[in-house]
């Protein structure tokens, strides 16, 4: 037996805890436990502590001497991403928008909306699917453009046909959006709603306060949103959909957030339950004046979290792979071109394949290439983090194209700064949960 490459050791406050970067299992222990198996005195741990052994044996922490680590963890991504028993199809109705927002990368076309040859065939791909035996679980999700533009010639018929379809063959379904809330109003809410018979997702994004957001997310004769969107989520969330509210932060809005702390504080402690909010920097921001922005953004986030507020946190890598990585994956624009990534545009000439019209998925060369570097070079399999960090997504990995080194730059002490945090956020996640 050896000790994992993945298990890692670090003091806090007079004891040991134990964390395996794999398996995500952590541990408070006794430092002279620590210091055994730091010692790789696995002998004398087995002897006198057997059931410790069998704990760090059985939670990953220790394994057979001849285990090639970095194989076992590509193996088990494999597994996950290539089960039958899921699938999940994102659905671009439209690429166009009724707003304008500065940052967005999407071209919005006008006029483009899934003809109802594409519509037909998207629906032979589900049917395929779901009478698939293995199949337990079809998520269909929209995206765009504004997918909420085409609610009733597009959306409601999709989720209608794919829900019915799942009743009949015993799978479970499940729906949501990425949208900008603007069109989610209570008939067309109440309209998807009856049709889903799981709880619907929605993210939301919000820019600000009333004055910033309406400076960014405004429509085409310049009126804000600001006030149109808060309210279709407070209705929302009194129906018990499931919100993520993405607070887009930069170095000048940021503060502003305590304005919408302020709004949000009305809500019930029912509807809170159905609420995650999540701070994310503009990604065109980063470049401006940081004006002490982590410390600011720090203090408005404590504050929604003293408010009772459920946070997605910000400050730990999210050991979890993107969905592009996933073979049982698959987003159909739509004209039926066939992408895996919905943070990049969606040009004809960078699609991964077609939907046929038989509802089958021709993929391309590109795709090919995307799934040949999903999971990293050899720099990243050899590296003491790769489960924790897997070298980013397969889009960054097809563009920085780092063959030789870290796909993220990351120097030795960012690497064990990533770990500690992690560390952290794991800590603080089971003391809340317990008080």
């Amino acid at each position: 037996m050896k000790v994992s490459k993945y298990t890692y050791v670090t003091k806090r406050e007079g004891c040991s805890v134990l964390y395996n970067i794999f398996s995500e299992n952590i541990s408070v222990i006794e430092d002279e436990l620590a210091d055994k198996l730091l010692a790789n005195e696995l002998n004398v741990i087995k002897e006198h502590r057997r059931d410790f052994y069998d704990y760090l044996l059985n939670g990953g922490f220790i394994l057979p001497a001849d285990t090639n680590e970095p194989q076992l963890v590509v193996d088990t991504w494999q597994k996950e991403d290539t089960s039958p028993a899921k699938f999940s199809i994102y659905v671009n109705p439209t690429l166009d928008c009724n707003l304008r927002c500065w940052y967005c990368y999407e071209k919005h076309l006008k006029g483009s909306v899934m003809s109802e040859k594409v519509l037909e065939s998207l629906k032979k791909l589900i049917a395929s699917k779901v009478k698939q035996p293995e199949l337990k679980l079809l998520v269909v999700s929209f995206f765009g453009g504004e997918p909420l533009l085409k609610a009733h010639e597009i959306v409601l018929p999709l989720i209608e046909y794919a829900q019915n379809l799942c009743n009949v063959y015993g799978k479970k379904f499940m729906t949501g959006f990425v949208t900008n809330a603007t069109l989610m109003t209570p008939d067309v809410l109440d309209a998807i709603v009856g049709v889903a018979q799981n709880p619907v997702g929605f993210q939301i994004a919000l820019d600000g306060n009333r004055e910033y957001h309406n400076k960014t997310k405004h429509f085409e004769d310049k009126l804000g949103s600001y006030d149109l969107i808060l309210g279709n989520i407070k209705y929302a969330l009194s129906k018990h959909a499931h919100i993520k509210i993405r607070l887009n932060a930069t170095a000048k809005n940021v503060d502003t957030y305590l304005d919408v702390l302020n709004e949000l504080t009305q809500l019930s402690e029912e509807q809170k339950k159905y609420l995650h909010v999540d701070f994310q920097r503009v990604w065109q921001d980063v470049n401006a004046p940081e004006d002490n922005f982590e410390i600011r953004q720090q203090r408005v986030r404590d504050f929604f979290k003293s408010e009772g507020f459920n946070m997605i946190e910000a400050k730990c890598i999210n050991p979890s792979r993107c969905y592009a990585d996933k073979d049982n994956h698959v987003v159909v624009n739509y004209n039926g071109d066939l992408f895996s990534c919905t943070a990049r545009d969606f040009a004809t000439e960078d699609s991964e394949g077609v939907l046929t019209e038989d509802g089958s998925l021709k993929w391309n060369d590109k795709r090919s290439l995307r799934l040949s570097v999903r999971y990293g070079n050899q720099y990243c399999r050899s590296c003491s983090i790769f489960p924790l960090c897997h070298g980013g997504c397969s889009q960054n990995k097809l563009e920085y194209n780092e063959t030789n080194g870290c796909m993220r730059k990351y120097t030795e002490k960012e690497k064990i700064d990533l770990v500690e945090n992690r560390i952290d956020f794991l800590l603080e996640s089971v003391i809340n949960f317990n008080s």
